[in-house]
């Protein structure tokens, strides 16, 4: 099953939006006021702002010294969020101009038109006309299409878009046709995620490109998941820190972009091999070859347990 949007006009790609704007005078009125912002998952976080320069705890912001800094710093505050719809991009935030916020649901659907709550009159500090809601989010159309070029098209048929090339790359919103989920019955297979859970064929925003990348992803179906980061194996995750002979590496991040690793503060540290025990020394005799022992081999050879030998001796010159 496939949804299709018909139009890149305000909202018409089914995302939810909300607006508010601190006002010129009315930015600072108000000490702890608090909103509250809920994602299309349900996940709720609540920002509260000081006017004293005393902003230090969780999601707490100053409002500054204008209309205009009240506004970058709530922006930051939404958009750094990590213990609460953050970690899906539930919620982004924008400053247009001047004191102007425009929040931008991470997903189409009315699930995102959720409710915006003021307590402690924060709203005292916005100008008239402030959201009290997120709208505008709906499906699109489900077993509809899009088509680039394709002229004059009847929008009750299964084409219901029609759009030019320049039109689609200067449109804000998402064109084409995407997998939708589906409830199965007895007889017929449904749709989900792999996981069971997240956001089905989920599309990642510039700003997070969370495409599946081992050593990378830190989300997989717009859930957080440390599964593909580095370094990982299929059978469970393996540490950032080990043992290359005689010394340690140490990797801090890598660059998703770039691959490029990041030394850490322990790389080159001395570091021996230790037996099962984790205390008593040992020594890799794979990489600690001589030519007695140039190396080793383990084999199956007609038995259920593996045969270690030992490569010939060098003798030569």
């Amino acid at each position: 099953m496939a949804q299709t949007y018909a139009t890149a006009n305000a909202n018409s790609d089914g995302i939810a939006t909300a607006t508010f704007t601190f006002g010129d005078t009315e930015f600072n009125d108000v000490n702890d006021g608090t909103i509250t912002l809920t994602d299309y998952l349900g996940q709720s976080v609540t920002f509260t702002i000081s006017n004293d320069y005393s902003a230090s705890a969780t999601n707490h912001f100053n409002a500054g010294g204008s209309a205009a800094a009240a506004a970058a710093n709530f922006i930051i505050l939404v958009n750094a969020t990590t213990n609460g719809f953050g970690d899906t991009g539930g919620i982004v935030a924008t400053n247009p101009s001047g004191g102007v916020i425009v929040l931008t649901a991470g997903i189409e659907g009315s699930a995102s038109n959720t409710t915006i709550t003021f307590a402690a009159n924060f709203e005292n500090t916005l100008e008239a006309g402030y959201s009290t809601a997120f709208t505008g989010g709906a499906q699109g159309r489900e077993n509809g299409s899009t088509v680039l070029h394709g002229g004059n098209v009847d929008s009750t048929s299964t084409v219901t878009n029609s759009k030019t090339l320049r039109g689609n790359l200067d449109a804000s919103a998402v064109y084409g046709s995407r997998v939708t989920a589906i409830t199965g019955t007895k007889h017929k297979p449904g749709v989900q995620t792999s996981k069971g859970s997240g956001a089905l064929a989920y599309q990642p925003a510039a700003s997070d490109p969370q495409f599946l990348l081992r050593g990378y992803s830190s989300k997989i179906n717009n859930v957080s998941s440390t599964v593909l980061q580095i370094a990982g194996s299929d059978a469970r995750g393996r540490g950032s820190e080990g043992v290359v002979k005689t010394h340690k590496y140490d990797i801090s991040s890598i660059a998703y972009n770039t691959g490029f690793a990041t030394k850490g503060g322990n790389a080159g540290d001395v570091s021996n091999f230790v037996q099962s025990d984790g205390s008593t020394a040992a020594t890799d005799d794979a990489l600690e070859s001589s030519r007695a022992i140039p190396g080793e081999l383990v084999f199956m050879h007609g038995a259920r347990v593996p045969t270690q030998a030992d490569y010939s001796a060098k003798t030569g010159g």
